[in-house]
């Protein structure tokens, strides 16, 4: 099962209205050779909402959410985050997106805050505001006192 939980702020505090769809995919259709992935695929996840995507394996979810974060570039349809055209904003939108793979690959001695450094450098964030997101993200999660705990020894990680 794949969760997404959905929340962000207007940090540009204008007075514009703001639909709360925060998600539209359009038509989205994968192919891998003979394997048709995604079929037509078509959805919206409004700001806010808990959005559990279920299937048996091989249903598409993962291919779904790879496109989605933007691994995944050769698709048919047309994909929104916040308004933002997947293909056309890419940076805008890893602003606004963040990918954690059920298994990372990481290292048995990197902590969680060395996996979030990574992460962070990588979707190019400044020093100063991955440390201020970093700590943000931690308590978000109630796991600020695990900042120098092993990766493989959260629940976080791939058992």
């Amino acid at each position: 099962m794949i969760y997404l939980v959905l929340k962000t702020r207007n940090d540009n505090h204008s007075s514009e209205t703001v639909s709360d769809v925060f998600i539209e995919f359009r038509g989205v259709s994968k192919r891998y050779d003979r394997i048709q992935a995604l079929d037509d695929v078509s959805f919206d996840i409004n700001l806010g909402d808990i959005f559990g995507y279920i299937g048996p394996n091989g249903a598409g979810k993962t291919t779904t959410i790879k496109i989605l974060v933007g691994l995944i570039r050769e698709f048919r349809g047309d994909i929104y985050i916040n308004g933002n055209h997947i293909s056309k904003n890419r940076h805008d939108i890893h602003k606004m997106l963040g990918y954690l793979p059920q298994e990372s690959g990481f290292q048995e001695w990197r902590t969680v805050n060395h996996a979030l450094q990574t992460f962070g450098r990588l979707s190019g964030l400044t020093p100063k505001h991955l440390e201020t997101r970093i700590h943000d993200v931690l308590q978000l999660v109630n796991l600020s006192a695990s900042q120098e705990t092993a990766w493989t020894n959260t629940s976080l990680s791939a058992s």
